[in-house]
């Protein structure tokens, strides 16, 4: 009983944390055309995956990310919440890095004062939204 009790909470704490994780698909073209490339965490440095500064659309599921314009999680940076963003605005073309919004701070919020320079709320919100 004992052990079925675990595995019970276990699985549930599986299933909790994988839906807590933020993934996110980045497209070459605007409207979510050409080449692809899913990150599911973070990634530092797109110049390793031949894709820095070369989105603009993307899709962004689970979790708010972060993305930012160089690489290292520096210069200008931005939440984007999950949903689909058929268009980048004035991101397209300038990703570098990305990461989960909570990734920051490691208690599950993120300090949008610390991320942009421009001064008021930086979260984007999504053209379309999976589920809301």
């Amino acid at each position: 009983m004992r052990k079925l009790i675990g595995n019970l909470i276990f699985a549930t704490a599986a299933m909790a944390a994988t839906s807590a994780m933020a993934a996110v698909t980045l497209f070459e073209g605007p409207h979510f055309a050409g080449q692809p490339l899913t990150v599911n965490g973070g990634v530092s440095d797109f110049r390793a995956y031949d894709y820095n500064d070369r989105a603009m659309s993307m899709i962004v599921e689970g979790a708010p990310v972060i993305v930012c314009e160089h690489v290292n999680f520096s210069g200008n940076c931005q939440v984007f919440n999950p949903g689909q963003y058929p268009h980048l605005g004035v991101w397209a073309h300038t990703i570098s890095s990305v990461r989960p919004a909570h990734a920051h701070h490691g208690h599950g919020r993120y300090d949008r004062d610390n991320y942009g320079r421009w001064g008021q709320d930086r979260r984007y919100e999504p053209r379309y939204r999976y589920g809301y």
